[in-house]
């Protein structure tokens, strides 16, 4: 052992491992019709103002990542339609919902703070999202069931949810 001390023998404490975690509740909500439920094939945004907003609810199974240290998280989604350039804005939902009953008017408290806003390129097929910092913010103790996404434009979108086909996933890399 001449020359290698003990780093031989020492396990690595910083090894990169990565998760990719599948939906386990979605819905959109509707601010025009604030008691309907929207648990569809497709997670659908539009920006009408009070006349008709559509707001998306994303849930994830986050428990297996308290108290890691997270290096990146992306969120996937799979557009249906996107028919011209968008601009959608995440933030966390720091109370329960039921994607079975979520409405615009029992909708969870979200909180104020916007962890991605970001241009959507037109077309369909794949959407990354970096919520990096929603999830490191998670990891450090604080509340997340979910993710809250809107569009900041008058524009409509249309992504594919966990009762549909490409089924959104949040990818995450941690030590």
């Amino acid at each position: 052992m001449l020359g290698l001390g003990n780093s031989l023998l020492k396990p690595e404490l910083n090894i990169l491992k990565s998760a990719t975690l599948e939906l386990i509740g979605d819905a959109f909500v509707n601010n025009g019709f604030p008691d309907s439920n929207y648990n569809w094939a497709n997670i659908q945004l539009f920006d009408n103002g009070e006349s008709g907003s559509f707001f998306g609810m994303l849930k994830f199974d986050l428990a297996g990542l308290r108290i890691k240290n997270i290096k990146a998280a992306t969120l996937k989604m799979y557009a249906e339609v996107l028919t011209d350039n968008i601009n959608i804005a995440i933030k966390n939902i720091v109370t329960d919902w039921n994607e079975a009953t979520a409405t615009y008017n029992n909708k969870p408290e979200i909180e104020d703070y916007v962890y991605f806003q970001g241009d959507i390129l037109t077309g369909t097929g794949w959407k990354e999202f970096d919520v990096t910092n929603l999830i490191k913010n998670y990891s450090a103790g604080n509340a997340s069931y979910g993710l809250w996404l809107y569009v900041t434009d008058s524009k409509w979108c249309q992504f594919t949810s966990k009762e549909g086909t490409n089924i959104p996933v949040l990818e995450i890399t941690y030590t």
